[in-house]
Parts: structure tokens; C-alpha cells; sequence
């Protein structure tokens, strides 16, 4: 309503249509396909425990890595002032 949104029947039919479309109402798990709300949780939680925590994050070094760098020239060439005028020229 804030943005504009009038409260009419297509407002609530997208509206419904979203939440069964982001509804999760089963799940695969070591037992099978499973719809007990109660073990959908469970499963959802331990997954995201499992993908996001610390000891299954790759670690990446860049100890022995060579980063090129840009000169002193080309640096103020991209970090100068623009105008309106050459935006649209190029444009």
C-alpha cells in the first residue's frame, strides 16, 4: 500500500500464488520423501548447518600469488572527473 499497490483481487491472487510457490511442503532425507512439517525443519537446519559452517569452508591462499598493478598514468586516467557531455558522446 505504501508503494502504491492498490488492494484489489490481482494484489491478493499474486499474493496467495507467491506463498504456495515458496512453500516447502516435503523434503528428501536419508529415509526417503518426507512431509511432517516437524522433519522438514529439521532437515533444512541440519543441511544449511552442514553447507555453512566453518569446517566446510574452502580456504583459499594467496600467499604465493602475483597481482599486476596498474601505473600511475592509467590510474589517474580512471579515477578523473567526467563530464556529463563525454557520458553522453560516448553514449
Amino acid at each position: 500500500m505504501v508503494e502504491g499497490d492498490l488492494n484489489t483481487r490481482f494484489f491478493h491472487i499474486i499474493i496467495n500464488w507467491r506463498i504456495v510457490k515458496n512453500n516447502i511442503r516435503g523434503i528428501h532425507n536419508d529415509n526417503g520423501w518426507c512431509e511432517d512439517p516437524n522433519t522438514v525443519k529439521e532437515v533444512m537446519r541440519s543441511k544449511f548447518r552442514d553447507r555453512f559452517s566453518e569446517g566446510n569452508r574452502v580456504k583459499v591462499l594467496l600467499n604465493n600469488m602475483i597481482f599486476i598493478r596498474i601505473g600511475e598514468v592509467d590510474n589517474v586516467a580512471l579515477t578523473k572527473e567526467i563530464t556529463e557531455k563525454q557520458v553522453r558522446i560516448v553514449v
